[in-house]
């Protein structure tokens, strides 16, 4: 059971604790404004307001799971705790990946409004990625088995729409070709 307030009323859910916000708002209490849209958090289709901060519902935690100093969870809410190697099965249920974590809190997760230009330089931002070289940065977006995720990102997910075979062949060109990015409009 997990208590909340949504629009100023309270109400108590019994729900897994590892349901994402969003399924709770549209299946649990009939509030379908909130949209599924990539179920990555990017689109922001699945926006809500959350103490007066907007997030992306498709990916909050009910019990509001926060990512931690390191980005693997808080004291006992480890992402380990419900975030396996592989994805379990069932719709809505905790996706999985070998190390399973978030980036550190002071890295913003979304592109949405950003230009291609503006994510391909923060890509390649060693402040942002890591400290990763470019041949580092080709490497962990063609092999991590985290990044690799998104190509079977488990039921009730759209992965990746392209095959990782050329989403692999197109980085390694990007850094061919030096990496360039797009200029800004």
């Amino acid at each position: 059971m997990i208590s909340f307030s949504v629009n100023h009323q309270h109400i108590d859910v019994d729900v897994d604790p590892s349901t994402p916000l969003l399924w709770v708002l549209r299946d649990n209490l009939g509030l379908t404004g909130t949209k599924y849209g990539c179920g990555m958090a990017q689109c922001g289709a699945c926006t809500v307001h959350l103490n007066g901060e907007a997030i992306r519902s498709c990916v909050a935690h009910s019990m509001n799971v926060q990512r931690g100093p390191e980005g693997h969870g808080v004291t006992a809410e480890k992402c380990s705790t419900c975030h396996q190697d592989h994805n379990l099965a069932g719709a809505h249920m905790p996706p999985g990946a070998p190390n399973w974590g978030l980036p550190l809190p002071t890295t913003p997760m979304i592109w949405q409004g950003l230009t291609d230009g503006q994510i391909c330089r923060a890509i390649k931002d060693p402040k942002q990625n890591k400290n990763r070289n470019l041949g580092q940065l080709v490497e962990h977006l063609t092999e991590d088995k985290l990044v690799a995720w998104g190509w079977n990102p488990g039921e009730g997910r759209d992965p990746i729409p392209m095959s990782r075979a050329e989403f692999a062949a197109k980085v390694k060109h990007w850094q061919a070709a030096g990496a360039p990015c797009p200029a800004d409009n």
